[in-house]
């Protein structure tokens, strides 16, 4: 996907995790944050973000699972 269609990060990790992560688990934060084109702060700042809101669960330190949309 070209990252003009996508309006934020927050946009741009969700369709990261759902298309690129096996099983919508991301595993590697460093990695994201190159694909993705952003700090790792910038990242892990999104990740707590998208916890918070119940949209992200955090398994484990650096790994974060995708939640079923309901």
């Amino acid at each position: 996907m070209n990252e003009a269609e996508f309006i934020s990060l927050e946009d741009k990790l969700l369709h990261y995790i759902q298309y690129c992560c096996h099983d919508g688990l991301l595993v590697h934060i460093g990695k994201a944050s190159e694909n993705l084109h952003c700090s790792r702060r910038q990242l892990q700042r999104v990740l707590r973000k998208l916890t918070e809101q119940g949209i992200l669960e955090k398994t484990s330190k650096g790994v974060y699972r995708l939640l079923p949309t309901q």
